[in-house]
């Protein structure tokens, strides 16, 4: 998971970018519906743990005039229904 990318960002940049990490093998930029433009996230998948562990390292790096912040993405926890059972 990377925050922090300028908005200008696409896909083919981030993947150039975290490419000496190692193998992607799925890339997922988000952007606005209205705009198209990059939110400023990205969820990046690696071939194993050694490249994660590279582009883990790469943590504050500087994107782009921006300081990044890579770290690994969790599952989202279970949420309560709100149904109050």
């Amino acid at each position: 998971f990377v925050k922090g990318l300028p908005f200008e960002t696409n896909e083919d940049e981030v993947k150039e970018f975290f490419g000496s990490c190692g193998t992607i093998t799925a890339c997922d930029v988000p952007v606005f519906e209205d705009s198209g433009r990059c939110r400023g996230l990205a969820n990046i998948t690696f071939s194993n743990a050694a490249e994660v562990a590279k582009a883990l390292e790469l943590d504050q790096a500087e994107y782009g005039s921006r300081w990044i912040t890579v770290a690994m993405a969790l599952p989202k926890t279970s949420r309560p229904s709100g149904t109050g059972e």
